[in-house]
């Protein structure tokens, strides 16, 4: 039974993840690429690649609303942020929160005001939350996925 039930927990990533790119525009034909890694990579390759981003863009978030709090803001440390997670969100696919990164970044370099680079920032964490959300349901899937694989057929 184990067969059938991989197959369909695999048919449902594999549709998640084409919805995820293709009618949500949430990622970019990376995230699929980093899906197919496992194949090279082992089978908890993508299992645990997600958590990871998840865990690190968590922090860098909780960093960039720290940095936004103090009275004076530090535009360098702020742009050295966005560009943490900009290129983490840009390796794993996830554009729009990649492309919300940007304008946060672009509120930084133009040194506007802590309102503006506020919204910026909540703007990245609600895509970053729409992300998540998708991501925690494929980290479900594909541990499922793997434990058939490892009971065998």
């Amino acid at each position: 039974m184990a067969g059938p039930a991989r197959e369909a927990f695999n048919r449902q990533l594999l549709d998640i993840i084409h919805s995820m790119e293709e009618e949500q525009g949430l990622v970019d034909h990376r995230f699929a690429m980093a899906h197919s890694m496992k194949e090279t990579n082992g089978p908890f390759f993508f299992a645990a690649l997600l958590p990871t981003f998840c865990r690190d863009s968590t922090a860098t978030l909780r960093e960039l609303t720290v940095a936004l709090g103090q009275p004076v803001l530090n535009y360098h440390e702020l742009d050295e942020l966005c560009i943490k997670i900009k290129g983490s969100a840009s390796c794993i696919g996830a554009c729009r929160m990649a492309l919300a990164c940007c304008e946060l970044r672009r509120a930084v370099e133009n040194r506007s005001s802590k309102e503006s680079c506020v919204t910026a920032l909540n703007a990245m964490k609600q895509e970053f939350l729409l992300l998540q959300e998708k991501m925690d349901t494929l980290v479900q899937l594909e541990r499922r996925i793997v434990s058939h694989e490892t009971d065998g057929p």
